[in-house]
């Protein structure tokens, strides 16, 4: 009986310590709830949850939240251009000459902290290194931060789809288990960001990623689709017309594709190149007014 006494008032006091345990996450969802990641009282409960659970990976996530709040600003600055970053302007006003001038929100960090929101990040891809949202987390976040010259970023992308072409890791996103074909999504995203920004060195980027991407994954035609845009972009519609052709190859079928063959064909008035693509055009239209449309010049151009 004494025995059973003893083992009953253990359990009731590890029952009474756990209960005290503080919940750090809810104190820290709550105050950032209310005063933002940065906010007052924020770095105390950080601070706390650190010592109580150092290696936590919520708490982590927590400080670098902190750090990036802290290290963000924002201002409006004046640009003679229509758009940046891939954006349009907040305003357009006029200089004193009458010239257009946009004004865009642009996004701009404090270095001190940003590095430390940096290092959280190494340390939660090396103690989690399945887990792809830290790596995505640290690419995005140095996007944002270069800008128009995404050199860290291409580096830090770089690394990740090396990594994954030679070990083959099974990818977790949030804890839940990625496909080869998520993965390859996510890669595309990035691209698509590059291409957006619009900078000498973004579209460099862009093309190298996607030309690599397309070496490593022949199967997926995406990225050869890429290659064609940055051509189309630097007005090389030869060159641009031959990555269409080979992503048609891999999937005769590909809308984008084929709507960017007619445009080709249009911009250097070649009649033949363009009856070559409107029958596909016809077929994978995405609408009942595109098929329309495209049967109706496909008609036109048939009897000239």
């Amino acid at each position: 009986m004494k025995r059973i006494l003893i083992g009953s008032l253990f359990l009731l006091f590890a029952v009474s310590m756990f209960a005290q345990t503080p919940d750090f996450k809810a104190q820290w969802e709550r105050q950032t709830r209310n005063v933002g990641f940065d906010g007052v009282g924020v770095e105390t409960i950080i601070d706390k949850w650190e010592a109580a659970e150092p290696g936590n990976k919520d708490m982590l996530l927590a400080r670098y939240r902190y750090f990036i709040a802290r290290a963000k600003y924002t201002e409006v600055v004046p640009k003679y251009q229509t758009r940046f970053l891939g954006a349009a302007p907040t305003v357009v006003l006029k200089d004193e000459n009458g010239n257009d001038v946009g004004f865009f929100e642009e996004t701009f960090y404090d270095d001190e902290p940003f590095g430390q929101a940096q290092k959280i990040l190494d340390k939660l891809i090396s103690n989690n290194p399945l887990e792809i949202s830290y790596r995505y987390e640290k690419i995005s976040a140095l996007i944002s931060y270069e800008k128009e010259y995404p050199e860290m970023a291409a580096v830090e992308l770089n690394k990740l789809i090396d990594y994954n072409a030679s070990q083959h890791p099974c990818w977790l996103y949030q804890g839940e288990l990625m496909s080869s074909e998520d993965f390859l999504d996510g890669i595309q995203e990035y691209c698509y960001s590059f291409f957006a920004i619009k900078s000498e060195t973004s579209l460099e980027v862009f093309k190298s990623v996607s030309e690599k991407m397309s070496k490593l994954y022949p199967q997926y035609p995406v990225f050869l689709s890429n290659q064609g845009s940055y051509w189309l972009l630097k007005g090389n519609s030869g060159k641009a017309l031959k990555c269409y052709n080979q992503v048609l190859k891999i999937d005769p079928k590909d809308y984008s594709a084929i709507k960017n063959c007619i445009l080709i064909a249009r911009r250097n008035n070649d009649t033949k190149l363009e009856l070559k693509y409107l029958p596909m055009l016809v077929e994978v239209a995405e609408s009942d007014a595109e098929r329309l449309s495209a049967q109706g010049r496909l008609q036109a151009l048939s009897v000239k």
